[in-house]
């Protein structure tokens, strides 16, 4: 592996250690029944969007979803691992900001729907 893959590959060791020591009480959308299919439409998505010529994305996720945050972790790496430029964008207040910042061409909503749809 070389170090560019080693880079692309840390981006994200994150997630895994969050999944790793998370207690399932803790919040019950994160494990393998639920994050392994995500991760898997993830993947898919992203070579999706690659393929259709999306080369600036902005992958927004629900600020209080464990879950939509690592779709939106996975996108933006495999995203990232095709030679596109992706960001980790989390949504709230912070969105507007993150916008101007990256000046993406493209947005993808992360949001599930897992909690009530009034929080949504």
């Amino acid at each position: 592996m070389n170090r560019r893959e080693l880079l692309k590959a840390s981006f994200f060791l994150p997630f895994i250690a969050g999944l790793s020591f998370g207690k399932e009480e803790d919040n019950k959308f994160i494990d393998t029944k639920t994050v392994n299919p995500r991760l898997n439409v993830a993947y898919a998505t992203s070579k999706l969007l690659a393929r259709n010529g999306f080369d600036r994305v902005g992958v927004v996720f629900m600020e209080n979803s464990q879950l939509c945050a690592v779709f939106a972790g996975a996108l933006v790496t495999g995203l990232r691992m095709l030679g596109k430029k992706a960001w980790y964008i989390e949504g709230g207040k912070e969105l507007i900001p993150s916008l101007e910042k990256y000046k993406p061409d493209a947005l993808y909503m992360a949001y599930f729907g897992e909690l009530p749809d009034e929080v949504v």
